[in-house]
């Protein structure tokens, strides 16, 4: 495993981005917006003064690197930091005190701190925080790393950069000082802004979290761009039954999460692929990564479990295998490598097949 998570907020509205992040209490996105805002005029997150997103993240003593791009409006008060992302654990007080590994946030002179759970907003250490600023009303594209163990966080195990220059690093051996010891473990990611601290607008785009794990996609990769892309054709395999007409791909191209259209299969190994294209503009840029996102549920008294898969090449590669639920989850799968074992390339991926895979 490497690249573990991407959104570029270019495929799904505000209605139905909870299902492929979650919805969990204060994680709501009220008073925000996805729209054409981001930074090539495509989607973008904009979470106004209260809205959150969070993704469960169930790691424990493995580095986690964390990239996205972020725009900070213009501030309306400035008495407070502005927290704006971070890692949280599962208890129900989600935003509890308790509850909060570590978090980033923006100071009042727009510096930014990492700052540890039991002091989000106060005064920290200077090694804690950067001398480099935001610039606000444009993009940054910030990134961080962070180990987690069971008991502790171990500094010198995290970092942060400003548009691709490290900007806090603590000494190897330190700890993050303050954090929880109840906070450590399995984890949630979030963006997004707090009522409490919300001092401006503030917009994100091109998210990525990877891991250490693995040899593609296991440190920092800089400032990336995140674009969807949608199945425009049927594929090599075509096996499941569509709900109206003869095109399966119609069937599961849309731009909204509904099962009102969908296709269905029952039978062991059946598959189904459909055509995709490249992104507009693509011609020999570096392509870390493609993410398959299936929109999934059963309807029978059964254990199903279904892969998604890759073909490419004349190659299938299915993913491990995962349960079907019986309530629509979305299901986003990482090929960090094409079918074939080497590197994606634009012409790769216009050439290639994504779909799923009944397995039992």
């Amino acid at each position: 495993m490497a690249l573990l998570f991407t959104e570029g907020f270019d495929a799904l509205s505000l209605t139905d981005l909870p299902k492929k992040w979650e919805t969990h209490q204060q994680f709501q996105a009220t008073a925000a917006t996805v729209s054409n805002t981001g930074r090539r005029n495509s989607g973008a997150f904009a979470a106004a003064t209260t809205g959150l997103f969070s993704k469960a993240i169930f790691k424990d003593g493995v580095m986690l690197y964390v990239g996205m791009a972020v725009k900070f409006g213009t501030p309306t008060q400035t008495s407070s930091p502005e927290i704006f992302a971070g890692f949280v654990t599962e208890p129900t007080a989600i935003m509890g005190p308790a509850n909060i590994v570590a978090v980033l946030r923006v100071n009042t002179n727009n510096t930014i701190s990492f700052a540890p759970g039991t002091n989000t907003t106060g005064a920290l250490p200077a090694s804690y925080t950067s001398t480099a600023t935001i610039t606000r009303n444009t993009w940054n594209y910030i990134e961080f790393k962070l180990k987690c163990q069971t008991t502790s966080v171990s500094a010198g195990e995290y970092a942060v950069k400003l548009n691709g220059a490290e900007i806090i690093s603590l000494p190897s051996g330190a700890v993050l000082a303050g954090s929880n010891t109840s906070s450590y473990g399995n984890k949630r990611f979030f963006v997004g802004t707090i009522t409490a601290t919300s001092r401006s607008n503030v917009t994100f785009d091109d998210i990525y979290i990877c891991d250490e794990i693995g040899t593609k996609n296991n440190t920092w990769l800089g400032d990336v761009r995140i674009d969807a892309v949608r199945v425009s054709a049927d594929g090599t395999y075509k096996q499941f039954t569509p709900s109206s007409g003869t095109s399966n791909f119609a069937m599961v191209n849309e731009t909204s999460l509904d099962t009102a259209t969908h296709v269905k299969a029952s039978a062991v190994n059946a598959t189904d692929t459909y055509q995709i294209t490249s992104p507009v503009g693509l011609v020999s840029e570096t392509i870390h990564g493609v993410v398959v996102n299936a929109y999934v549920n059963k309807t029978i008294d059964a254990t199903k479990r279904i892969s998604p898969i890759m073909r490419q090449n004349s190659v299938d590669a299915a993913a491990a295998s995962v349960f079907v639920p019986t309530d629509p989850t979305m299901i986003q799968t990482a090929y960090d490598l094409a079918p074939d074992g080497t590197d994606w390339t634009p012409s790769k991926l216009s050439s290639a097949e994504a779909g799923i895979k009944i397995i039992i």
